[in-house]
């Protein structure tokens, strides 16, 4: 009955038993790997110099599963029955990635805070009272951008925070989604890296939809801000929004550049960025894809995203059956 992959090892690491989680973790069947030597089934260095060491509680090694090479097992080895040795086995892949999440997570907050504050240090080191106006009036418009990269931030880490630890109740309304997206490009046209862009809606129903509102607007807009933010000037925005049998469909695409197959899973991680420098001339904090992906969660909602290099961009929000419009 346990999660983890148990062995037991007779004279040699012979296999002398195994559960069923060794089959699923390590490759190791019983009874066909019956006396079969446990460094011929597992063929890691680390685990190898592990069985060939004294035993010690305290010592584990981490090795990759044979079965999959993504998967990360910390795998100890014990005393059993006098001279025999249990070989233990667990699956630490989720934890080693949200262990790496969150030391990204704090390298990434120190480092975007880092640059603005530098910029601020940097002026209000330089100044004195006595420096002239007009030293001042070159200085405080980019001070003043850098104060607010830094509350835009901030206030994404709590949006964000909020949305994880399910702290805002979520109250369901009864929404316009064609007034929404009315709105919604009406407000995109007041970015400062609107350029020519046009905005297309394509609204194929007048269905509304039963969601929060402060939270649907949230996501949709970071989709919508993000394909004007990111697009050359005069690309079109195309937001669409349709119902069918089984789901009902907001969808944003964009003639842009679009996003490379190997980012395309990444990008609604928090603050990672394709291109950095881009990023930051933009003013993002690198939080809204996962606000928008932790908002969607909140309604049972998913988010797909297709994207052709060269080719532009589709991101399509689905959400529950027709029931819930």
């Amino acid at each position: 009955a346990l999660p983890d992959a148990v062995v037991v090892m007779g004279e040699f690491g012979k296999v002398e038993w195994a559960n069923k989680a060794a089959q699923s973790l390590l490759g190791i069947h019983w009874p066909q790997d019956s006396h079969v030597r446990v460094n011929n089934l597992i063929r890691d260095p680390e685990f190898h110099q592990l069985l060939h060491s004294p035993i010690s509680k305290n010592r584990v090694v981490f090795v990759s599963s044979p079965i999959r090479s993504e998967q990360q097992l910390e795998v100890k080895i014990v005393n059993y029955m006098g001279k025999g040795r249990l070989l233990i086995a667990r699956d630490m892949t989720q934890t080693i990635k949200l262990q790496e999440m969150r030391r990204d997570f704090v390298a990434n907050v120190s480092h975007e805070l880092r640059t603005p504050l530098t910029v601020l240090h940097g002026y209000l080191e330089m100044f004195t009272t006595e420096s002239p106006v007009e030293q001042w009036g070159a200085a405080l418009p980019v001070m003043q951008q850098q104060t607010h990269r830094m509350d835009a931030m901030i206030k994404d880490l709590l949006t964000l925070s909020q949305l994880e630890l399910g702290e805002k109740p979520l109250e369901h309304q009864s929404i316009n989604v064609v007034e929404l997206l009315h709105s919604i490009a009406k407000d995109a046209q007041q970015l400062q890296q609107y350029q020519q862009h046009i905005i297309e809606l394509d609204l194929e129903s007048d269905a509304f939809l039963l969601a929060n509102s402060d939270e649907l607007r949230s996501a949709v807009s970071n989709l919508v801000f993000n394909a004007v933010k990111y697009t050359p000037e005069g690309s079109t925005v195309t937001l669409r929004w349709s119902v069918s049998k089984n789901n009902a469909c907001i969808e944003v695409k964009d003639n842009g550049p679009g996003i490379r197959p190997e980012h395309v899973n990444r990008i609604t991680e928090r603050f990672f960025r394709i291109d950095k420098s881009r990023s930051r001339d933009t003013g993002g904090s690198g939080l809204g894809l996962s606000i928008v992906k932790h908002v969607l969660h909140h309604h049972n909602a998913e988010l797909a995203i297709e994207s052709k290099w060269g080719k532009g961009s589709e991101f399509i929000i689905y959400f529950e059956a027709l029931e819930k419009i």
